[in-house]
Parts: structure tokens; C-alpha cells; sequence
């Protein structure tokens, strides 16, 4: 095929280029145009694959699985982005746009272009590996539909964030290893420094873009859950921000340091392990992300020894060179004493947050990664804590600010989290009340002490409010994880479900429409609290089939308001599950599976079961159900008996390997919510505003300064 043609050459390519630049100099100039076709073949091929989407090129495999007819434009083109090869042409896209950039210094040093071609050559072949323009047999008039869960806005523009830090974070990394090759000095970081500004707001976007949908769209509970793809991008942005608390804001390094090389190395064997760790299929029962394939199980080996064991034998044996020749270069630094105390804690952070993505692939118990899970989750917030107050109390003892500017945020500190505790009485009953008031006014001192202090440049204004929106985000982890309470309840058309200070009541009207793959039903609820206002609830299922099985999602709503959140979530379940042998109880009623027997005869299997109903009030009962089905699994017969208990029938709808799935009357007529209650979430939301614009005008203002800076040198020069 033409695509897959594109990308062997681009391979090729990049293989003969790299070659090229290293072994003679009168191949340079072909060594660069072999560069400028292999990132354009690789522009044409993508560009190729976004249109079989858009042509609805369905005898393909890729756009069969991720599109269909009834999408727009908009969702198709995301749609080429989509799976396992989408990710991949969309990393590679990005990481030749570097190869690009590296381009500029190729005449005096060719390594980091070697380095960057050797990263887009292994994603182009394990882009090869996972066959983008695979063809199938069959011939199909549509396609399966993109996955409802990647379907949102927010997921559309999501991995290219992402990929863009991937790719610029890449970048940092071949220009250290090949300073470290050629045995250049600390000018590299300085030159290369505008790929961290990248990174970060690449990163933070990504981020934050991934927390919102995690809460609005699939129903988390909340913006973070720690889970191994949240956590692995999380150590990732810690790394690159220990990086620029290195830098001061010309770009050049504080202090001459080895961290300069461990730090990248770590971050593109973290990024990359991670990413693969991911697809692998080895955590499918860990993460939300388990609509990314498998198949990637034998990449991660390769990964360990190309982007951790070569890299760090790399640094170990030019280290002990420059020690021995003593050659540690100052020249190009601003401030020799400085420590980098933030900068070792936020990276060993990042490596915390990285153990804990490896967790469940430790052959021990379930039970025993969830409780190390929440030690290490522990550590990692309490040490954070502990760096955001160390650093606060090193900023008073460097007399950072005046006293009049402590004082005043001392006072403005203590004010405001006495409104918090007034506002929310509830946290006083908290037993861990004192620890959490020491942490909001610790935030709220935090976010004075650097609103007060007086800047003369617009980047330090920008990572002022980067530091103000940190601040900003801790009241509102405080209360979540303080007061947030949940409820699983039964609700119906009859009368409204009482609980607490709510009053909860499905209403009779339901709305159903037909979805690009499968249908959407929207639920009309009303609530009512002791203020008696009434606030509707729209949740909404989605039903659809995938490769022969079926799927249902559930879509909360929230309702937001600057004291808390109220979310519903719709429980696609509508059977109660009883195990062999075992109890189960719901709605103040037992029941009991004394047995189930399994016997087939020709096509038919038949299903014996025999159940017992226990109420406090009545005496038992006891049923003999039998169910037949086909080997399919489709039920031939109804299987209904009326309870005196229960005041219904009670129908057997499936059958597992040792349980049997009832319902009942009541049931049928009632659907089961979770209602979260979320104190504190407009601090999250309105924090994470404050850091994507903050991040922006940091990156912003440094390209300015930057850009500047070279046009007044090439004036300069041209005077000369």
C-alpha cells in the first residue's frame, strides 16, 4: 500500500541520514535532504490516513474499527488519532517536527539529530509493527463507530498536547546525551532550554484536559484518581518543572549539575515505558485507559535498554572522564551555590509517582497493591506538603519578601481560612480537623506571599500565578478528601428517596436517540434539598456493541455551585447477582442460592436453581427455578414466580459460572444512582484555569524574550 510504502522509506531514510551525519562530512548536505523527505513522507502518509477517514474507506482496517458514516468531519479527523496506531502517527508527526528544529546546529554537532532520528525511527517501527493500512477481506458498507468514551471535545484535543511534550521533553534529552557524546559544555541547556517551556504547558494542558474528563465525562467521582496513566503523567510534569526550577529565566542553569542528564534520561525512559506499559495490556484490570490494545509486551524490554541502560551507561562513563580531566564548567551559570533542594524533591517525587504506576504488574495479591497503593499515594501528597512549607519558611529566612508583605499574608491567610472553616462547619467534625487547617492556611499563605511580592518582568508575573494556581488547587483537595460523601440509591417514579438533607425522585419522561454507534437514553431527575431548591439531573446511558459484544456507559451530571458539586451517576446494572452457596441482600431482603446445576441436551442447556427468600417479618420461601437456553446463550423460556416477601414477581434474566441474576418488580420500575457530594471543587476548577493560562504566558513570554534577544545580536552582527 502507499501509506505503508511512506513509511518504510521514511525509515530508511532516517536510518541512512543518521548514518550520514556521523560518518563524513561531504554527506551532510544529503544527510540533510534525506532528513527533509523522511519527515515529509511521514506528513503525506498521515495526511493519507486522515483522508481514508474522511473518504469512509471502511475495506480498512483501522477506519472500519474507530469511524462510521454518521460523524462529522471534526470527529473523523479525531478519529485518526484514535487506537494504537493513530497515537503512534501522532507522536511520530510531532517528534519530526524536533528532527526539524535539531536541524539548525547539525553543521558543528550532529549527534542530537542522530539521537532524534533514532527515536522517530523506533516509533516508526513499532508504527509499521501495529499496520495503520491493514486491509480486511470482508467488505462492509460501515463502520464500528469511534469508542464513546474518546468521543468528548476534551479527549479530541487531549493527545496532542500530550505528544507535543512527549516530543519536546525527547528533545532536552538528545541534546544532553549528545553534549554528554561530544563532551560539549552547559551551552546546550541554555540552547535547548525553550523545550522545557513546551513541555510544560504541553503537559499541564494534556493534564488538565484528561482531569476534566475523567470527572465530567466518565464518571470518576472526582478529577483524580491516581490511577497508572494519571500518575506516570503526573511524575512526568514534576520532572520537567524540577527542571525549570534549575533554569533562571534567560534559560541559562542555576549551577552546573548532573541532574541536567539524569532528570531528561529518567523522563523519556519513564515517558516511553509508561506509554508502552499502557498498550501493553498488562494493567487492563488498573486503568481507566483500557481501550488501548495489547501487543506491546516485547517493546518494553527494547525500551529499557535503549532509553534507561545505554543512556545512563552514557553519563556513568563520561562522568568519571570529566572528573578525572576535571573539567566541571561554571562559566555559563548564575548562582554556583545554589542547592536545587526544590528540584531533587519534586524529581524524587516524580520517581514515587513512578513506583506506583508498577505496582500492579508485582505478581502479589490484589488486596495487598491496593494497600501499598495508599501508602505510597500518602507519601507522596504528605511530602509534598512538607517541600511547599520548607520552601515557604526558606523564602522567609532569605528574606524573599519584606515583613510588612509576611505579615499582611499572614493575616489574610488566617482570615480566609476561618471563612473556610465557618462555611464548612462539617470539616470541624474531621478527625484529622487540625491538619487539615494547617494545610489551608499554609495554601492561602502560599498564594499571599507570591500575590504580594513585586516582579519587574511578565515571566516572573506568569510564575507567580503558576505558584498562585498551585495554592489555589489545595483548599480544594483538603475538602474533597475531607467532607466528600457518596450514596447508592434506588430511585422511582412513586415517591422521592430521602436521605439525608436530599429528596431524590426520577421523573416519568426518558429520552431516547439513536447515537453515531448504538443509543443514548437521558434520565430526568429532581432533587430537592433542606434549602427546597430544586436542581435536575440529566444522566444519561449509552448503549452500544463493539466487535460482537455489548457495552453501556454511563454519564453523570453535575450540578456546580461555589460551595460543592453534586454528581449523579446511573448504574447500568439492573439485576441483583447471587453467588452459589452465598447471601445476598437488598432492600431488607435475603437472598439465598442453596444450588444451580447445569445439564445439556442436544442444543438446549437447562439451568436449575433453587432459591431462598428470608424476610424478618414473614416466613421463608423457597422456589425451584428453571431456565433454558440455547448454546448461544439466548433464553428460551420466562422464568417468573410471584413472592409473598417481596409483594412482586421475581424474574431470572442470566446466569454466570456460579451465580444467578434476579430482578424484580421493584426493581424494574426503580434504577440505581450514586449521588457524590463534592465540597470544594469550584477551588479545583477555578486552580486549573489559573495554571493553563499561567503555564501559557510562561512559555510565552520566554519565546518573546528569546526571540528578541536574537534579533537584536543579528542586527548586531549585520552592522558589523
Amino acid at each position: 500500500m502507499v501509506g505503508t510504502g511512506f513509511l518504510y522509506i521514511s525509515a530508511f531514510l532516517s536510518l541512512i541520514s543518521a548514518v550520514f551525519l556521523l560518518n563524513n562530512k561531504k554527506f551532510k548536505k544529503l544527510a540533510h535532504i534525506g532528513i527533509y523527505f523522511s519527515v515529509g513522507l511521514i506528513f503525506f502518509s498521515f495526511l493519507y490516513y486522515v483522508y481514508l477517514f474522511l473518504a469512509h474507506s471502511f475495506e480498512f482496517v483501522n477506519v472500519f474499527n474507530n469511524s462510521c458514516l454518521s460523524m462529522s468531519t471534526l470527529q473523523l479527523i479525531a478519529c485518526s488519532w484514535s487506537g494504537q496506531s493513530g497515537s503512534l502517527f501522532l507522536w511520530i508527526i510531532f517528534t519530526g517536527f524536533t528532527v526539524l528544529i535539531a536541524r539548525k546546529n547539525m553543521v558543528d554537532k550532529v549527534w542530537k539529530s542522530v539521537i532524534l532520528l533514532g527515536m522517530q525511527l523506533i516509533l516508526l517501527l513499532l508504527l509499521i509493527q501495529s499496520k495503520p493500512f491493514a486491509v480486511q477481506q470482508i467488505l462492509v458498507s460501515d463502520g464500528m463507530g469511534l469508542n464513546p468514551v474518546l468521543s468528548n471535545p476534551l479527549m479530541v484535543l487531549h493527545p496532542p498536547f500530550a505528544f507535543l511534550a512527549y516530543s519536546f521533553i525527547g528533545l532536552f534529552f538528545s541534546a544532553g546525551l549528545a553534549s554528554l557524546i561530544e563532551e560539549s559544555n552547559n551551552e546546550w541547556i541554555k540552547e535547548n532550554s525553550y523545550s522545557l517551556y513546551f513541555a510544560f504547558f504541553g503537559l499541564t494542558v494534556a493534564i488538565i484536559l484528561g482531569s476534566f474528563w475523567a470527572y465530567e465525562i466518565i464518571g470518576w467521582g472526582g478529577y483524580w484518581a491516581f490511577d497508572p496513566v494519571e500518575s506516570g503523567s503526573l511524575s512526568l510534569w514534576l520532572c520537567v518543572v524540577a527542571l525549570l526550577h534549575m533554569l533562571d529565566r534567560k534559560g541559562n542553569p542555576k549551577k552546573s549539575s548532573s541532574l541536567f542528564y539524569i532528570i531528561p534520561i529518567f523522563s523519556v525512559f519513564s515517558m516511553y515505558y509508561v506509554s508502552f506499559l499502557i498498550r501493553s495490556g498488562l494493567l487492563q484490570s488498573f486503568t481507566a485507559h483500557s481501550y488501548a490494545k495489547g501487543g506491546l509486551v516485547s517493546a518494553l524490554y527494547g525500551i529499557c535498554l535503549i532509553f534507561f541502560i545505554i543512556p545512563i551507561s552514557v553519563f556513568l562513563i563520561k562522568k568519571r572522564k570529566n572528573k578525572e580531566r576535571k573539567k566541571l564548567d561554571h562559566s555559563k551559570c548564575t548562582k554556583v551555590k545554589e542547592k536545587y533542594f526544590v528540584a531533587k524533591s519534586l524529581f524524587c517525587l516524580g520517581i514515587i509517582l513512578f513506583l506506583q504506576v508498577n505496582l500492579p504488574i508485582i505478581q502479589i495479591s490484589s488486596e495487598l497493591i491496593l494497600r501499598t497503593n495508599e501508602v505510597i499515594i500518602d507519601v507522596f501528597l504528605i511530602s509534598f506538603m512538607l517541600l511547599l512549607n520548607i520552601s515557604q519558611i526558606n523564602m522567609i529566612l532569605e528574606k524573599k519578601y519584606s515583613k510588612k508583605t509576611m505579615w499582611v499574608s499572614i493575616f489574610m491567610s488566617f482570615v480566609l481560612t476561618i471563612c473556610i472553616v465557618l462555611v464548612y462547619a462539617k470539616l470541624k467534625n474531621s478527625r484529622l480537623f487540625w491538619v487539615y487547617l494547617v494545610t489551608i492556611f499554609s495554601a492561602f499563605y502560599w498564594i499571599f506571599s507570591n500575590a504580594f511580592v513585586r516582579v519587574k518582568s511578565w515571566q516572573k508575573v506568569s510564575i507567580k500565578i503558576i505558584h498562585v494556581a498551585i495554592g489555589l488547587i489545595i483548599p480544594g483537595i483538603v475538602l474533597t478528601s475531607a467532607l466528600s460523601q457518596s450514596w447508592q440509591l434506588y430511585v422511582g417514579t412513586q415517591k422521592p428517596k430521602v436521605l439525608d438533607e436530599y429528596q431524590l425522585i426520577q421523573l416519568d419522561n426518558q429520552k431516547k436517540i439513536d447515537m453515531y454507534i448504538g443509543n443514548k437514553t437521558t434520565f430526568f431527575l429532581e432533587c430537592k434539598g433542606n434549602n427546597l431548591n430544586v436542581i435536575e439531573f440529566n444522566p444519561e446511558i449509552w448503549n452500544y456493541s463493539r466487535n460482537y459484544t455489548n457495552f453501556s456507559m454511563t454519564i453523570p451530571s453535575i450540578n456546580t455551585s461555589w460551595k460543592k458539586d453534586l454528581q449523579l451517576i446511573p448504574f447500568t446494572e439492573n439485576g441483583i447477582q447471587i453467588k452459589n452457596s452465598k447471601t445476598t441482600t437488598w432492600d431488607s431482603v435475603e437472598y439465598y442460592l442453596e444450588s444451580l446445576e447445569f445439564e445439556e441436551k442436544l442444543d438446549i442447556i437447562k439451568q436449575k436453581a433453587r432459591l431462598k427468600i428470608r424476610s424478618n417479618n414473614t416466613d421463608d420461601e423457597e422456589f425451584y427455578l428453571l431456565r433454558m437456553t440455547n448454546k448461544s446463550g439466548r433464553q428460551l423460556n420466562p422464568v417468573r414466580v410471584y413472592s409473598e416477601i417481596t409483594k412482586g414477581h421475581i424474574m431470572w434474566i442470566d446466569t454466570d459460572e456460579d451465580s444467578i441474576i434476579i430482578t424484580t418488580d421493584k426493581r424494574m420500575t426503580q434504577r440505581k444512582y450514586e449521588l457524590i457530594e463534592k465540597p470544594g471543587m469550584v477551588w479545583i476548577k477555578f486552580g486549573f484555569v489559573v495554571l493553563i493560562i499561567g503555564s501559557f504566558l510562561l512559555m510565552y513570554f520566554f519565546l518573546v524574550n528569546r526571540f528578541q534577544k536574537k534579533r537584536k545580536k543579528s542586527k548586531i552582527n549585520n552592522y558589523e
